[in-house]
């Protein structure tokens, strides 16, 4: 499972689990000008969902967390199946870990 958007810089607005589908969703203000395939005629930012599909883990402490704004300032891939987002949260920085089978993306 790898995110295939470059998140350096963008901002996580919100997340949301559905414990009885295992399914979480990622709402992120995507840095849009610093994708590969970004054209200028394009909006330099735009909403994305993140879905993750199948979760057998998401650090529980983010659950009820209140997203502001948060700036993402690294995505890695742990395995297959997880991902660890490090992004801040004045003035600390937060590791947001999520384990899914697959992920898909929506824009908003």
């Amino acid at each position: 499972m790898k995110i295939k958007y470059n998140l350096h810089d963008s901002l996580i607005e919100k997340l949301s689990y559905d414990s009885l589908n295992k399914t979480a969703f990622l709402e992120i203000d995507l840095c849009n000008w610093m994708q590969n395939d970004y054209e200028k005629n394009q909006p330099e930012n735009k909403i994305i969902c993140i879905i993750f599909n199948e979760v057998s883990y998401i650090d529980p402490k983010y659950l009820n967390f209140d997203f502001d704004s948060n700036e993402i300032l690294n995505v890695t891939n742990i395995n297959d199946n997880t991902i660890n987002i490090v992004f801040i949260s004045d003035p600390d920085v937060c590791e947001l870990t999520i384990t899914a089978k697959s992920i898909t993306y929506k824009e908003i």
